[in-house]
């Protein structure tokens, strides 16, 4: 290698060290060392390219904390029943009782009592 092709490839490194610490922000444009006036604009054009390519991208793919929340339920009222007077209540409806029975002793409303049922597979639609 000749004295000229060491000397300019050195300056490459230079440059690149200097741009990754503007870009790390460990240096500031202005505080740079040994740069010429040609090396300080061929610096602040490729942050500023490097800038906006990555604003470009950002708008693009959202972060995943932005993602939108699933439709649906996700909550609402706790249930009136625990497993275990669902089971009785699963009981007394397949022994034959009437869901008016079945209403009272459970204290809930007829809605309730199907929408039980429903959910346990006993029948089709919940009214």
């Amino acid at each position: 290698m000749t004295s000229n092709a060491t000397e300019a490839a050195r300056a490459d490194r230079d440059r690149l060290s200097a741009i990754e610490q503007l870009r790390s922000g460990a240096m500031r444009l202005a505080d740079a060392p040994d740069l010429s006036k040609a090396d300080v604009k061929l610096l602040s054009g490729i942050v500023a390219a490097i800038d906006k390519l990555e604003r470009n991208f950002s708008g693009s793919i959202p972060p995943a904390t932005s993602l939108p929340r699933p439709r649906g339920r996700n909550g609402g009222a706790k249930e009136r029943l625990s497993e275990a007077d669902q089971k009785r209540l699963l009981s007394m409806y397949g022994a034959g009782e009437k869901v008016s029975k079945v209403c009272q002793e459970f204290g809930v409303t007829r809605g309730t009592v199907y929408r039980y049922l429903h959910k346990h597979g006993v029948i089709a639609e919940a009214v």
